[in-house]
């Protein structure tokens, strides 16, 4: 999870040239003379000062207040991730006091959209680190998907190093290349990670939870810690079975709650041009996959979007397109 966060932090704010947090600082240009030698990218000395030339990776202002403007506006479902647009700062032209669920959502569904001004030589690896990720955190996995991720990664990882600078790389964008193995060794990484229990606030919930089993008992006991074990244990099996959570229920029945929830429902379902496809959350190189595995060859990228923008009927056959915008698209492209 954090590897995931941490790997998406330098990537991000790297290519988003974050003076405080980009990995492409003076030091690791110092370093390009001696071991990349990329000439194009070395520093220059103007008018008594070192001078850092702007890298193809990097955006201008121009560019990152687009991608800062673009997440203000974006509308996603509702509960699949948080308000985005209150971590946009449009002057600074960067996105700050993102949690890690905003992270994982933003590596494996966002970045290869923000970052699509980008050259193609440099996107492309980027987009095979965030379809990677993507496809390691999906529900099912399959035997034959991990071998080739696991086979991959080096690859990809060898790609990026070929384009940013070796200052970008750390322990934690080397820990990737170990992340398959460990889910073919424990399973699916929803098992193990600590989204849930981030989620809720704890002393919150342990606030409630104290207060619910005060009901429970009265004098001589002060307080929970006075109170023996074994009477704790009864006291907390009655709890277990019979008490609710009133006061949570009592804050989402409340107008001001119902109000935010109405606005924010809206908010999501309004029409911004969003596209309709028939792909489910699996990733668009997990269809390719398995297209390629069924027909036993390599596919074209003109069948892999019939296969998740046509709807399917009970007997296979694909007869129309699931809206006339991906019919338009499919001519247009092809």
């Amino acid at each position: 999870m954090y590897i995931e966060k941490n790997f998406f932090d330098n990537l991000f704010h790297t290519v988003m040239d974050d003076k405080n947090r980009t990995k492409d600082n003076l030091k690791a240009r110092m370093d390009l003379q001696e071991y990349c030698r990329r000439r194009e990218l070395e520093l220059r000395q103007e008018n008594n000062r070192m001078v850092k030339p702007k890298a193809s990776y990097s955006f201008k202002m121009d560019d990152k207040r687009k991608i800062c403007d673009w997440v203000r506006n974006l509308r996603i479902p509702d509960g699949y991730a948080s308000n985005l647009s209150n971590c946009v700062g449009m002057k600074e032209g960067k996105l700050m006091y993102m949690k890690s669920h905003d992270c994982h959502i933003f590596m494996e569904s966002l970045l290869p959209i923000a970052f699509s001004a980008l050259p193609e030589r440099i996107w492309k690896p980027i987009t095979e680190i965030s379809l990677f990720f993507k496809d390691l955190c999906s529900n099912t996995l399959r035997e034959e998907n991990l071998v080739l991720m696991e086979s991959n990664i080096h690859l990809m990882i060898s790609k990026l190093a070929k384009k940013i600078p070796c200052g970008f790389f750390n322990v934690m964008e080397h820990l990737p290349i170990h992340l398959v193995r460990e889910a073919r060794l424990g399973g699916s990484v929803q098992c193990r990670w600590m989204y849930p229990f981030e989620s809720f606030y704890p002393p919150k919930a342990t606030k409630a939870v104290v207060e619910s089993m005060c009901s429970f008992y009265h004098a001589p006991w002060r307080s929970w810690s006075e109170v023996p074990i074994h009477i704790r244990d009864r006291i907390f099996v009655e709890f277990r079975m019979k008490c609710a959570w009133s006061r949570d229920l009592e804050a989402e029945k409340s107008p001001e709650f119902k109000k935010k929830s109405e606005q924010g429902r809206a908010a999501h379902l309004s029409n911004k041009g969003g596209s309709v496809h028939t792909g489910g959350s699996i990733s668009i190189a997990a269809h390719q996959r398995r297209l390629e595995n069924a027909k036993g060859r390599l596919v074209t990228h003109d069948e892999v979007f019939e296969e998740t923008h046509m709807k399917k009927l009970k007997d296979g056959t694909k007869p129309t397109w699931i809206e006339p915008r991906a019919e338009t698209t499919h001519d247009n492209f092809k």
